[in-house]
């Protein structure tokens, strides 16, 4: 990055998958991808472990939803799985080194795309400058290779491509 490339050998698919650039959010732009509020419930549990039945949509978490950003929050109690605040921007959460997510002024609209912001993709705040493009409208454009899909998917993916598939015998 920085290397008068103008950002083409960059993470130019995730640009505009940053939070939207407000309340000292990372990268600029655009808030597309932002989590479901599904997808954040998904991460309920009970006893420690998830809730595969479905449940966990009975008893969302709580977000900030319509809330400005001086507003009072009081972040969810419930139990979730620690793996949501290394997915997810949430409210009052730290996101990274850029520090807590002050609200609503790091969505585009929460009207329509929900009060979370996307994680996975983006830089931390030390990184900035050297592993992200300064030179453009965004610091979106980074060197950072974030997994698209998980080593353990991959494995068993080949696995079941060694399978051999079953056959059925219709005796009649």
């Amino acid at each position: 990055m920085n290397d008068g490339s103008g950002a083409w050998n960059g993470g130019w698919g995730e640009v505009l998958n940053f939070p939207y650039k407000g309340g000292g959010s990372p990268g600029g732009c655009c808030g597309f991808f932002q989590p479901t509020q599904e997808y954040v419930n998904s991460f309920r549990t009970s006893d420690g472990l998830p809730l595969l039945d479905n449940t966990y949509n009975d008893d969302p978490v709580i977000s900030d939803q319509g809330l400005a950003p001086g507003d009072p929050f009081t972040e969810d109690a419930g139990p979730l799985d620690p793996r949501l605040d290394w997915s997810v921007g949430r409210r009052g959460i730290p996101y990274w080194d850029w520090g807590p997510v002050t609200g609503s002024d790091w969505v585009r609209d929460q009207t329509y795309a929900g009060p979370y912001s996307p994680k996975k993709q983006v830089h931390k705040k030390s990184q900035e400058g050297q592993y992200t493009e300064v030179g453009n409208w965004t610091s979106g454009w980074t060197a950072n290779g974030y997994r698209m899909i998980r080593y353990a998917d991959v494995l068993l993916l080949l696995q079941s491509a060694r399978l051999k598939p079953v056959t059925w015998t219709v005796h009649g």
